[in-house]
C-alpha cells in the first residue's frame, strides 16, 4: 500500500478526467470549509495547503472549438499535459497564440494521453509502463513525419528525452520522439537561430557570376539547391550545355500515397539518360506490405530506416524468410516471386533495377493475378498455363528466347510463402491454406483439386 497522496497525486490524470464532467461541484467539495478538510485528509495533504481549482472548460475542448490556423504551414503538436489541460487552460491557449504567431499551425492529440510523469514520482512504474506505448502509438504518424511536439511542463517532456528510450530502447520512434520533443521556450530559440541562418545563407547564397561575365539572382531562388549544383549555377568553361542532365531527386519525384505507406521513382522518364537503371524509394508503416509480386528485373536493395521481413521463392521450390535492419542489402534475381513487409517501427528503403523503364507501379502483383482470372481457372489448382479442353491426348512444344527456362506453380508459390502473408492479401480460408502443396506438380486433374 502507498499512502493516500500518492493516489491523490500520482492518478491526478485520471481524477482530472471524471472532474472535467463536473469541475464547479468538484471545486465546491474541495472548498467548502468542512468538506474541504476531509478531502485534504482523505488525500493525505497537509491542512494549510490549498487544493487546485479546476477549469470551468479544459484546454483540449478550447481548442477543438475553434478553426484551424495557418493551414498548410509547418505543423507543431502543442502537448496538452494534465495540469495546463485541466487546471491552468489559458496557458497553453497562450502558447498556442505565440506558436502561430511564429508562423506554425498548431495540433492538439484528440486522443486522451498522458505521460505518466506522476506516475513515476510515486512509484508506479507498472502503470506508467503501459501508459507510455499506447501515447507512442498515438503521436507515431507525426513523429515519422518530423512534427517536432512542444511542451509546457518541463517534466513532461523530461519523460520522452528521458524515460522513454530507457523503457522502449528498440523503437526507433521513441529515439524520434526524444530528438523532438522541445520545451516552448528552446523551440522558439531554435525557430530563431534557424531563421537567422536561413537569412546568412541567402545573403552568402552563391551567384552566377564568373570573371566579370553573368549577373547576381536576386530570388526568389532555392539557394539549397544551387549550393548542391554550383557547377550548374556557374559552368566551367569545358561545359557548353550539350551533357545530359545525370541526376535527379527522389524529393522532386512524384509521390504514390497509400494506406501502408508511400513510394516514389526515378525512371527513364524522370532522367532520361538512365536507360539501364531505375531507382523507387519505398516507405512502409508498421505492418505495411509491398505485397507478393515479380519482375523481369533483378532488384537490389539497401534498408535506410527501420526493419522489414522479406520473403522469397526459387523455380527450385526453396523459400526464404529473413528480417532486416539499418545498413542490410538483399538481391532479388529477375522472376523471383517476393515481398517486403515492415515490421513493427516500420522501415524505409532504396530498390535498385537494372532496366530504366521498369516502374513499380506495372509490376506483377499477386492479387491482380487472382482479379483477371476466371474463377473456374483459379479453381483448378489454382490456373493452369495450358489446358486440355477436348477428348484426345494433347501434345505441344514450348519455346522461350532465353538461356535457360525456370517455371514456378502458383500453388507451390503460395504454400512456401509465410501462411499469415497469403492469408492478409487472398483473404483464403484455412480449407485452402490446408490444399496448398510445396511440390510442384507438372501435371494436374482436370477436376480440380
Amino acid at each position: 500500500m502507498r499512502p493516500p497522496s500518492a493516489y491523490a497525486m500520482g492518478l491526478i490524470y485520471w481524477w482530472a478526467r471524471l472532474a472535467k464532467y463536473a469541475p464547479g461541484l468538484v471545486n465546491f467539495g474541495a472548498h467548502a470549509p468542512v468538506l474541504s478538510n476531509v478531502a485534504k485528509r482523505a488525500a493525505g495533504l497537509a491542512p494549510q495547503r490549498e487544493i487546485p481549482a479546476f477549469a470551468p472548460y479544459t484546454f483540449k475542448e478550447w481548442f477543438r472549438q475553434r478553426p484551424v490556423h495557418n493551414e498548410g504551414r509547418p505543423q507543431v503538436i502543442l502537448w496538452p499535459d494534465t495540469f495546463n489541460n485541466h487546471f491552468h487552460p489559458q496557458t497553453a491557449q497562450a502558447a498556442v497564440e505565440v506558436l502561430e504567431a511564429a508562423g506554425f499551425q498548431v495540433t492538439v492529440p484528440r486522443q486522451s494521453l498522458c505521460c505518466g510523469r506522476p506516475l513515476y514520482d510515486y512509484g508506479m512504474l507498472d502503470l506508467a509502463e503501459r501508459l507510455l506505448p499506447r501515447t507512442l502509438d498515438a503521436l507515431r504518424p507525426q513523429i515519422q513525419a518530423g512534427i517536432p511536439v512542444v511542451g509546457l511542463e518541463p517534466s513532461c517532456t523530461a519523460v520522452f528525452r528521458d524515460e522513454l528510450t530507457n523503457i522502449l530502447p528498440d523503437d526507433q520512434d521513441a529515439r524520434r520522439l526524444h530528438q523532438q520533443t522541445f520545451l516552448l521556450s528552446e523551440f522558439l530559440e531554435k525557430k530563431g537561430r534557424d531563421m537567422t541562418n536561413e537569412s546568412k545563407a541567402t545573403q552568402d547564397a552563391p551567384q552566377p557570376l564568373k570573371d566579370g561575365r553573368g549577373a547576381t539572382d536576386p530570388g526568389p531562388r532555392n539557394v539549397a539547391l544551387d549550393r548542391l549544383n554550383p557547377d550548374i549555377l556557374t559552368p566551367p568553361e569545358t561545359d557548353h550545355g550539350t551533357v545530359p542532365n545525370l541526376w535527379f531527386s527522389f524529393s522532386a519525384a512524384h509521390n504514390r500515397l497509400e494506406e501502408g505507406g508511400w513510394a516514389r521513382e526515378v525512371t527513364v522518364r524522370e532522367l532520361p539518360i538512365a536507360t539501364t537503371i531505375a531507382g523507387v524509394n519505398m516507405r512502409l508503416t508498421p505492418g505495411g506490405v509491398r505485397e507478393l509480386h515479380w519482375h523481369k528485373q533483378s532488384e537490389w536493395a539497401y534498408l535506410l530506416d527501420g526493419r522489414a521481413r522479406v520473403t522469397a521463392v526459387d523455380p527450385e521450390g526453396r523459400n526464404f524468410v529473413d528480417d532486416v535492419g539499418v545498413g542490410d542489402l538483399w538481391f532479388f534475381p529477375p522472376g523471383i516471386p517476393h515481398s517486403i513487409q515492415g515490421l513493427a517501427e516500420g522501415c524505409e528503403f532504396l530498390l535498385v533495377f537494372d532496366n530504366g523503364a521498369f516502374s513499380e507501379n506495372s509490376t506483377f502483383l499477386l492479387t491482380d493475378w487472382f482479379a483477371h482470372t476466371p474463377r473456374d481457372v483459379l479453381a483448378k489448382n489454382f490456373g493452369v498455363p495450358i489446358e486440355n479442353t477436348g477428348d484426345t491426348t494433347l501434345r505441344y512444344l514450348e519455346l522461350f528466347k532465353s538461356d535457360h527456362y525456370a517455371g514456378m506453380s502458383l500453388n507451390q508459390w503460395l504454400a512456401l510463402t509465410p501462411p499469415e502473408l497469403v492469408r492478409a492479401h487472398l483473404r483464403l480460408d484455412q480449407r485452402v491454406m490446408d490444399a496448398l502443396h510445396k511440390e510442384k506438380p507438372l501435371i494436374v486433374s482436370g477436376h480440380g483439386p
